[in-house]
């Protein structure tokens, strides 16, 4: 017999990627919705040494990948124009696993819905690690402007 009681709001393994993400920017900074509606949506696949993840070779791109464990290596053959999940282009690198490597993927209309609905993620993924760097700067500032206003006092 199923407990009665118990929280089945979300399921286990929805709470633990959440939880991952959280510990990271951009999703830091996204709301619980739009974290579960990631979370929901992902799937986790676990990569070899060597590996192929993403390949110019796959066509248009279809899903979004987070690196959860390892590292990603790019490799770049040709350059041509870019390419993006935005886009639903082709991506220019071949990404391939380096070293024992797990990601966190959604497919394109999860992704579609985060990138309408959540701020946060839509500017990391338009202006990639320039957006983060602006959130380092803002808090820097912030620290900087609390320590004067301490000292001042």
């Amino acid at each position: 017999m199923a407990a009665a009681n118990q929280d089945t709001s979300r399921p286990q393994n929805t709470r633990a990627i959440m939880t991952f993400l959280r510990e990271h920017a951009p999703f830091s900074s996204m709301d619980d919705t739009h974290l579960a509606h990631f979370a929901e949506h992902a799937t986790l696949r676990f990569y070899a040494d060597e590996d192929v993840v993403l390949s110019p070779d796959d066509g248009v791109v279809k899903r979004f990948y987070i690196v959860k464990q390892g590292r990603i290596r790019g490799e770049r053959h040709n350059e041509k124009e870019d390419r993006a999940l935005i886009g639903e282009r082709p991506t220019r690198t071949l990404h391939r696993a380096s070293g024992d490597t797990f990601c966190l993927s959604i497919e394109q209309k999860a992704f579609i819905t985060l990138f309408s609905e959540s701020e946060p993620f839509r500017d990391f993924c338009l202006r990639g690690v320039s957006s983060l760097l602006d959130q380092v700067n803002q808090r820097i500032q912030s620290k900087a402007m609390a320590s004067i206003g301490s000292s001042n006092s």
